[in-house]
């Protein structure tokens, strides 16, 4: 079978952004990741993936001013 055109092109894309992960990547290419992963419905939970629960447990842990005006929340 196949690939359609547009499969190559997505699949050259995906690569593409899984060798800049590799890399230093700007917040400008990092938000064209989390945008495609949004766009596609991507998503992880944290007690699946050590390094997802690991950043969870990691930015919890960071010293926040108590008496910030929102309390910090857990995001599903």
């Amino acid at each position: 079978m196949e690939n359609s055109k547009e499969q190559i092109l997505y699949n050259k894309f995906v690569d593409l952004l899984l060798e800049k992960l590799d890399t230093e990547i700007s917040p400008k290419e990092l938000e064209i990741v989390m945008k495609f992963l949004d766009n596609n419905n991507i998503q992880a939970e944290a007690d699946k993936h050590k390094g997802l629960n690991d950043l969870t447990k990691a930015a919890m842990d960071l010293p926040f001013d108590e008496d910030m005006e929102q309390p910090l929340r857990r995001i599903k």
